[in-house]
């Protein structure tokens, strides 16, 4: 290892050189440190921070043209493409990775359903992080069992107290909380960086995209979040205005009245018990909330992006763990429970 100075034999007491996982920007091994513990080393392949930096400086200089332009139409372009040259800029380094982490697993101490790897900072560098090893099989793993019908290795994850149902209530819980609470979450959530640990806990890998919220966006995000689970168009149109930036081109009146449209297609009619039910998934409703922005004029604003993106990977997972769960339902509990813990921790704060 470069990073090192010396070959991995000397580092750790034992390093796996077959890679566990692998991706476009690095590989991971197992290997365990001299008093035993078991790590997971996460290696950057040679060369490719170049490759990657290339590809984002072309994407910049395509956004430059189009408003050098006056494209209008493919303004919506800017936000994503920032977004993602933040997103490759840290996960190129593997010590702002080790910082997400670090970050997150300190907020999560106090959630028995959240397990963070702990980082061990002596053995990581720009381009090698060395991380507690999880033991579990990851949610990709499950599914491929599923589809392949392993029965016995199925039975063996459901002693352990597996059930697909109450792990993907606290994904979703999880999320969040670590989103509301602490406008700070894990924001690539899909399968493969999801593991299934006894009893339904939830593990979490790969920490190279790591969404943060202001207390201000949270507020907004929760406002909305509040509209959609009760499946108020009204409601929904005002708050979707506080989570986007107006253009000189936006059409307000149209905007509301596609989202009035848009939301009879969302949900059950008439309400159940005074309770709409999603008749669509996440990511649907989500993709209708991108096109309306594009097609009346207005842009997401930035800090929201990555919140819709975990979003809707949280909908995929679910989708394929339980399909029929009833996301708006989750939604709504999770967000009464806080903002119940919210004026609760108000009104016994001491006044000062």
């Amino acid at each position: 290892m470069t990073e090192f100075g010396c070959p991995p034999q000397q580092i750790y007491a034992e390093f796996d050189f077959t890679a566990i996982g692998s991706a476009s920007i690095g590989q991971v091994h197992k290997g365990k440190l001299k008093n035993g513990t078991k790590v997971a080393i996460k290696v950057q392949r040679p060369g490719v921070r170049y490759a990657f930096h290339r590809d984002i400086l072309l994407m910049r200089s395509m956004v430059w043209m189009i408003f050098l332009l006056k494209i209008r139409g493919l303004y919506f372009m800017r936000d994503p493409i920032r977004e993602l040259s933040t997103w490759t800029r840290d996960e190129l380094d593997y010590r702002r990775e080790a910082s997400h982490a670090d970050m997150v697993r300190v907020n999560a101490a106090t959630t028995p359903t959240e397990r963070i790897p702990l980082i061990f900072w002596e053995l990581t560098r720009s381009r090698v992080l060395t991380m507690e090893f999880l033991e579990g099989p990851s949610v990709l793993e499950y599914i491929r069992l599923v589809e392949n019908n392993a029965v016995e290795a199925l039975t063996a994850l459901a002693n352990t107290g597996f059930n697909a149902q109450t792990f993907c209530s606290n994904v979703i819980t999880n999320f969040l909380s670590d989103a509301f609470r602490y406008g700070v979450f894990h924001a690539d959530l899909h399968p493969a960086n999801l593991l299934i640990l006894p009893n339904n806990v939830v593990g979490y890998v790969d920490f190279g995209i790591v969404a943060k919220l202001t207390p201000e966006a949270r507020h907004k995000q929760i406002e909305l979040t509040v509209a959609f689970s009760k499946g108020d168009p009204e409601e929904i149109y005002h708050q979707f205005l506080n989570i986007v930036m107006l253009t000189p081109d936006a059409d307000l009146k149209g905007m509301r009245k596609r989202i009035s449209e848009l939301a009879r297609t969302w949900y059950d009619e008439p309400a159940i018990h005074g309770k709409v039910r999603l008749k669509v998934s996440i990511t649907v409703a989500m993709r209708d909330f991108l096109m309306v922005c594009r097609g009346y004029g207005v842009l997401v604003d930035r800090e929201m992006i990555k919140y819709i993106r975990s979003i809707v990977l949280v909908d995929g997972v679910v989708g394929r763990l339980a399909p029929g769960f009833d996301l708006a339902v989750v939604l709504r509990r999770i967000v009464e429970d806080y903002l119940f813990e919210e004026s609760s921790n108000k009104i016994l704060s001491p006044a000062v």
